[in-house]
């Protein structure tokens, strides 16, 4: 057992220490099993890398930085709505119309970032939570723009006359296996160090002479920006978006992911963001059988395995390895 743990153990060291190797496998397993896919299945896995792409966001913020945060919808709505009226009003391309998303999440994510400076706790989960609730409701009413509660359409992508679900795949998969790799390499450079020393202690953090406003600020936009970007690319997958798909319950579900995969992992947010968005597929009959079934599994996941699935599965590998 302990050898086998052991020959685990140096395969995973080696994926850490070749990062972009590994991405390029990826995108190359994902490119070259297209033709295999049909139009649900390339649906699916689209909306696994788009919930991806969202979780690593919320996990750079909360689990690496520790900054509490119960309206991060907020970002995936301005990503998606303010991708979708660059297309619909100003003929912008898609692709381009994907950064302006997420510029305009990440100016929401350091407006809130500096609101919530001296905020903590219940008053901080209070005020970002109203802050999501108040973007949805601009997003309603503001009908000259967003078209309301009727909805706005979203321009497809079509590659080469690929279609528009391949294109959509293709696409999709490339940005999240590039974010996850950037987050990866973000969290283990000295930023990431420094969001994590701001999350054990904000006064031993200050103390080793790191900036809390510069850093905290950081970790918002950064968050905002994953999140604008997630938001863009949902808008191209449903081509149809409407102010109810950014409700609090986004917020729960990608809260859910981080939680159940291992919150402060880059790994254990992809994990959440897999499984979760394949069992909400499962429940997709019923929006009150999805909720109820976040809420129970968060909090299962919380009493049972508090560092989430990738926690569980190193203390499981600590055991067994000393036992061997």
């Amino acid at each position: 057992m302990k050898a086998a743990l052991d020959a685990l153990r140096r395969r995973w060291a080696w994926i850490g220490r070749h990062p972009y190797v590994v991405a390029l496998c990826i995108l190359a397993i994902a490119f070259a099993v297209t033709p295999l896919l049909d139009n649900y299945a390339l649906f699916v896995v689209s909306l696994v890398c788009v919930y991806a792409i969202f979780a690593t966001g919320y996990n750079l913020l909360m689990g690496y930085a520790g900054q509490f945060d119960v309206g991060q919808a907020a970002f995936l709505a301005l990503g998606a709505y303010g991708s979708a009226v660059m297309q619909n009003s100003f003929a912008m391309p898609v692709l381009p119309s994907l950064l302006v998303g997420a510029a305009v999440s990440v100016l929401a994510g350091l407006f809130i970032g500096v609101v919530v400076l001296r905020l903590r706790h219940f008053y901080l989960a209070l005020v970002t939570l109203a802050f999501s609730q108040a973007v949805v409701l601009v997003l309603s009413l503001w009908r000259d723009v967003t078209k309301g509660f009727q909805g706005l359409p979203v321009h497809s992508l079509d590659i080469l006359g690929l279609g528009r679900n391949v294109s959509a795949y293709l696409v999709i998969v490339t940005f999240a296996v590039l974010l996850v790799t950037l987050a990866r390499n973000l969290a283990r450079s000295d930023l990431g160090r420094a969001f994590e020393a701001i999350r054990e202690s904000e006064v031993a953090a200050q103390a080793m002479g790191i900036n809390l406003v510069r850093t905290r600020l950081t970790a918002y936009a950064v968050s905002a920006f994953y999140g604008g970007i997630a938001g863009g690319l949902l808008a191209v997958l449903l081509s149809y978006i409407t102010p109810e798909g950014f409700t609090i319950f986004e917020t729960i579900k990608v809260l859910a992911m981080i939680v159940v995969g291992g919150m402060g992992s880059i790994f254990g947010g992809l994990l959440g963001a897999s499984l979760l968005t394949l069992g909400n597929e499962l429940l997709r009959f019923s929006q009150f059988f999805q909720e109820i079934g976040f809420g129970l599994l968060l909090l299962v996941s919380i009493i049972v395995m508090p560092d989430g699935i990738v926690g569980l599965v190193r203390r499981l590998g600590a055991r067994y390895g000393r036992r061997g």
